[in-house]
């Protein structure tokens, strides 16, 4: 028997039989069949996130079956160097490790890795459905990946621990880190211009500083410092355009981790301290050294605070399960959002604009990645095999400062950004 004319739907059939009395019999099993010939809605909001120069980040939104009768299961993602359209489709490139289709409305991403730097890229992409229909060819997103990173090695120190931590002066002009040029074992906080051709010594005291930032007038420095191993960290200022010595602002408890954060109406400055096993942010206000608690604590973590351009939020390095992960939060501590979810993070920095944070991440070997300050997909930023981390950005967006280890000895270096 052939049921004929039955519209696109899934359909069960069962029978029954009579015998010449009319006597009928039970019903039959039930088998079942879906009938659809049409395939998923095309995408039609492919986008480029974000671009590295060996790879380009794709976003869109996970579309639903045309019919509303079977399930979106594939993708078929494919790349060209030249537009692609119907006729070229066949031609172009398949992308691997494409990922399963979300719920429909579900925004979707995938880096796109081993690609050519300064080439230009175009991508589109079809769904099918689990009868095999395949959707209209979506919309082409196309980008060009930067050209090679200039990079370039600001200091040359000759023996462990060398020098690291580097933070942007406002104007561009000049870094702020800490190194121990003077006495190994004695970092001491040192200015040197963008371009690593003139260093000034800024402290000269007994024992070790860490974690400098520049005030946002330009003028000042705070970081963290301890005069001996008996005594308690604290975080002390210097001032700039003065023989003034530096002052201590307020005593940790515990012990600091990574770089105080000067927020940018100049009226705050994050730091971390540890109590109680714990890591968490306070707040200090530099004109009255009054301190109070942010973030962390309560078998939380939070550390190594970086403020948002416009000091709305704070990113921050929280703990779970799962490792160090990088998280932000509004500035007064509320509402914590996740960005990274795998490895170990830290060292969080914003981009002049506030889209990006660029951080590290530790796994075989620490590297520098951006993530959308919104979430999103990571995209890595260093790919060498020597250990890249603490990395801040330049005011204007074009430059990467950030520490490297080469055979245990810490030096700055700077690299290009497009």
């Amino acid at each position: 028997m052939t049921a004929h004319d039955l519209p696109e739907q899934k359909w069960f059939f069962a029978l029954r039989s009579s015998n010449e009395v009319g006597d009928w019999s039970a019903v039959s099993n039930v088998v079942s069949t879906t009938l659809d010939a049409t395939g998923p809605e095309p995408v039609d909001d492919l986008a480029v996130a974000g671009r590295a120069e060996h790879s380009i980040v794709l976003t869109w939104t996970a579309p639903q079956d045309a019919g509303q009768v079977s399930d979106v299961v594939s993708y078929d993602i494919r790349l060209s160097t030249e537009p692609i359209t119907i006729d070229t489709w066949p031609s172009a490139t398949a992308v691997v490790d494409a990922p399963t289709p979300g719920e429909p409305g579900m925004e979707q991403s995938l880096v796109v890795g081993e690609l050519d730097a300064g080439a230009t890229y175009y991508f589109a992409l079809t769904s099918a459905d689990e009868l095999s229909n395949a959707s209209p060819l979506s919309n082409v997103a196309s980008a060009m990946t930067p050209a090679e990173p200039t990079v370039f090695r600001l200091t040359n120190s000759a023996r462990p621990f060398g020098a690291g931590w580097p933070k942007w002066s406002p104007d561009g002009s000049h870094l702020v880190l800490v190194a121990d040029w003077a006495e190994m074992g004695h970092e001491q906080v040192y200015l040197l211009s963008a371009d690593g051709s003139e260093v000034e010594q800024v402290t000269d005291l007994p024992g070790r500083s860490a974690g400098p930032a520049f005030a946002p007038d330009g003028e000042r420095v705070a970081f963290y410092y301890r005069a001996s191993t008996d005594d308690p960290y604290g975080v002390w200022i210097k001032e700039l355009t003065s023989n003034t010595e530096p002052m201590e602002l307020v005593q940790l408890i515990g012990a600091p981790f990574h770089e105080v954060a000067w927020s940018p109406d100049g009226e705050r400055i994050a730091y971390t301290d540890k109590l109680a096993g714990s890591r968490q942010i306070f707040l200090v206000d530099p004109a009255t050294g009054s301190s109070t608690w942010l973030a962390g604590g309560s078998g939380s973590e939070a550390s190594s605070p970086a403020w948002s351009p416009d000091g709305s939020k704070i990113a921050y390095v929280g703990f779970d399960s799962n490792g160090y992960h990088i998280w932000t939060m509004n500035a007064d501590g509320t509402e914590s959002v996740q960005l990274t979810t795998s490895g170990d993070n830290s060292n969080p920095c914003w981009s002049p604009d506030g889209m990006h944070i660029v951080y590290s991440a530790y796994d075989t070997v620490g590297q520098l990645w951006t993530i959308p300050a919104t979430g999103g997909a990571p995209v890595q930023v260093t790919t060498s095999n020597e250990f890249a981390f603490a990395p801040a950005w330049s005011p204007d967006g074009n430059w990467i400062a950030y520490t490297v280890t080469r055979n245990d000895i810490k030096d700055v270096w700077i690299r290009s950004y497009e």
